[in-house]
Formats: C-alpha cells, sequence, structure tokens
C-alpha cells in the first residue's frame, strides 16, 4: 500500500469558524481513511522549521500574517490557506464571500424593517480584507435597496477615545437602525456599548453578527443573530483542492470565494414592531418556542385581542400569517440543527415539531428554495 500523505494542519482552534472549517477537513479525509497523516499546530516563523523538520507533502494554513507567505512559497510544499485576512494571496485560497456575507446582511436587516443601516468593524479598526468587503457589501446593498447607510466615525487614538466617540454616534444616529458587524465577538461587544449607552436592543438598535458562532451567539447579552458562514465547506473543499495539487494539477489563478448559507434570526433583529405590542409579544413567543405544534390559539391567547383581530394586526406588520411566522421561526431552528449535527432528517422534523419529514420537507423547501438535504450538502462540501 501507498505510504499516506503527511499534512500539515496550521489553524487554531480558538475560533469557531476555524473549527467548522476543521471538520471539513475531516468529513473529507474520512472518505479516504488511509490516504491520510495529519499533524496540527500554528503558523509562525518560529513554526517553520519544525514543520519543514516533519516533511509534510502539503499544508493546510490559516495565513492571517501574510509576510509568511514567501518563506512558504520557498519550501516547494505544496499549499492552501484558508483565510481571507489579506487580498493578493499567491498561495492557492478559499475562503467565504465576505462581499456576499455584507449583502445577506444588508437584505435581512432590510426584510426586518429597518430603513437605516451601519456596520461596526471591531474597536481596533478595518483593515483587514474581510472585514472592508463586509462593509462594501452591506453599503452597496444599503444604496440599491434605496435604504440609508451612516458610516463608521473615524478611529480616535485611544480606546477611551474610541469609546466616547462610538457612544455619541450611536445616540446621535436615527432610530431604529440595523448594525452589521465584522463578526459575531464584534457584535457581542456592540450589544455591551448599548446597554452602557442606554440604547435598547433590538427595540432602537438591531444587531446582526457574521459566523453564527453557537457560543458567542447563544451565550450573548441577548440572542445573537447572524450570517451563517460556510466554514465545513471552506474546509472540505481546501483539502479536495490540496489533494489536486499532490496529483499535479496546477493552482487555480483567483481564490474560490464561497457563499454565505443563510442568516440565522434571533433576538437581536427581531423585527421592530414597538407600535403594536401584541404583535412584538406574539413574535418574540414565536422564536422562543418555535415548534410546528404550536397554535395559532395558544399565541392568541397571550394578548388581550380576538384571534380575528390578532391576526389582522401581525399580517399588517409582518406581511404573512402567524402560521407562516411559526413555519420560518422552525426552518430557522432546523437550518441550525443541520449545520451544527448529524441529525437526520426525519429527528430534526420531530425536533421541530413536525409531523414527519415530509413536512418539513416541503416547508424548507417553500422557505428557503432548496430542500434540507441539500442544504446540509451545500454547506459541507459534499
Amino acid at each position: 500500500m501507498n505510504r499516506p500523505f503527511r499534512i500539515y494542519i496550521g489553524i487554531l482552534e480558538s475560533f469557531g469558524y476555524s473549527r467548522q472549517v476543521l471538520r471539513g477537513i475531516q468529513r473529507y479525509s474520512m472518505s479516504k481513511p488511509h490516504q491520510w497523516w495529519f499533524a496540527r499546530g500554528d503558523i509562525n516563523f518560529g513554526e517553520l522549521a519544525a514543520i519543514e523538520s516533519w516533511a509534510p507533502d502539503g499544508m493546510i494554513l490559516q495565513l492571517s500574517d501574510i509576510a509568511l507567505e514567501q518563506p512558504l512559497l520557498a519550501t516547494g510544499i505544496p499549499c492552501v490557506n484558508v483565510s481571507t485576512r489579506h487580498t493578493g494571496y499567491r498561495i492557492p485560497t478559499i475562503g467565504p464571500d465576505n462581499y456576499a456575507a455584507g449583502a445577506m446582511g444588508a437584505a435581512h436587516l432590510f426584510e426586518c424593517g429597518l430603513r437605516h443601516l451601519a456596520f461596526w468593524p471591531q474597536f481596533n479598526g478595518a483593515t483587514a480584507s474581510y472585514r472592508i468587503e463586509r462593509k462594501r457589501g452591506l453599503m452597496e446593498t444599503a444604496a440599491r435597496l434605496g435604504v440609508t447607510f451612516h458610516d463608521t466615525p473615524a478611529p480616535a487614538r485611544t480606546v477611551r477615545e474610541q469609546e466616547a466617540r462610538l457612544f455619541r454616534w450611536l445616540r446621535g444616529l436615527p432610530k431604529p437602525v440595523g448594525f452589521m458587524t465584522s463578526g459575531d465577538s464584534t457584535a457581542v461587544e456592540l450589544i455591551e456599548a448599548c446597554r452602557i449607552a442606554g440604547i435598547l436592543v433590538p427595540e432602537e438598535i438591531a444587531v446582526l453578527g457574521i459566523g453564527d458562532e453557537t457560543f458567542d451567539c447563544e451565550l450573548a447579552p441577548m440572542p445573537l443573530s447572524s450570517v451563517t458562514l460556510p466554514g465545513e465547506r471552506v474546509g472540505y473543499e481546501a483539502l479536495v483542492l490540496l489533494e489536486q495539487l499532490l496529483s499535479g494539477a496546477p493552482a487555480p489563478a483567483d481564490m474560490m470565494l464561497l457563499p454565505p448559507l443563510g442568516v440565522t434570526m434571533r433576538t437581536s433583529t427581531r423585527p421592530n414592531v414597538l407600535d403594536d405590542p401584541y404583535v412584538e409579544t406574539v413574535l418574540r413567543y414565536i422564536y422562543n418556542n418555535a415548534s410546528s405544534k404550536l397554535t395559532i390559539a395558544t399565541v392568541a391567547a397571550l394578548v388581550p385581542l380576538s384571534r380575528r383581530s390578532l391576526e389582522l394586526r401581525f399580517r399588517q406588520q409582518r406581511g404573512h400569517t402567524m402560521r407562516e411566522e411559526i413555519h420560518l421561526a422552525c426552518v430557522m431552528r432546523s437550518k441550525v440543527m443541520l449545520l451544527e449535527t448529524d441529525l437526520t432528517v426525519e429527528a430534526i422534523a420531530a425536533a421541530t415539531g413536525f409531523a414527519d419529514s415530509s413536512h418539513l420537507v416541503r416547508i424548507f423547501h417553500k422557505i428557503i428554495g432548496i430542500t434540507p438535504q441539500s442544504f446540509r450538502r451545500q454547506a459541507r462540501g459534499g
């Protein structure tokens, strides 16, 4: 038997997105389990000699430091990069389409009824390429939708000055306003800044992250809505590409950018419906108790209105029925399970209250445009 390929994986596990990429690598490797021998660690100047001494046949790296690119190329070892922190990589690169993620965020905030949008990159600025592209996607889509984009204030010299400038800016923006941030951890920072500034989230400022990293999104000061990136598929396609390079195929000339998978709506971007507190009460209950078994009668009992009156007011606010909203909440919950678990569609249907898997498949296809199985395959790259 031929010896397995020795592959060095230079991807840290400290971020949820990185762990998704690693899962994708693992998934493709299991299709040929005897072909690979992996070693994992950091990628920096101090590690290069040790990596070379291990004599890898190929490498998959999250190349955040562009200065490392030339030394890596000089080794002659085939590499695939899964970072989009910079542009113009000469190492073959696969990553998420950050412009498309920004555009998707703008569309989501627009659908939530928001006509003022803004972007927050991070306290330490917005020079990374992925942040620039996410902002550009948000800003240009806002212009196409005919809504107002409010640009980020200029950076200050110190963190204290930057915080004071941020608070003044947040208080001075027209309300309600929808914010997209450069990532989920940055969204958590923004929600905390709003709390300190006495601004209500999502009533005055709706906050949308990028990455859909469960830890940040579920343990934020409030459940965080987020654009889901195709991390697992990035990892899967990275190992596919490396296998091709090891077989003598030419390196692709351009970066391979994979589209985002959608938006997982949680509390931080619930539609602003404060002009009708009854509809707001019902909407929050639906998303906190997402199940296809949830009845209109149960929901209507939450407020002192007749069922008919509530249905009319709900349709005026949301543009569709309460039953359609329940289905939307169930599909959003099922998307999370499709991405983060290996549960069967039948098990997910049961967990989200559908009578059977065919009912989930029909509703999922109606809302998302593809079946749950296709959604999972596209997300995972298989």
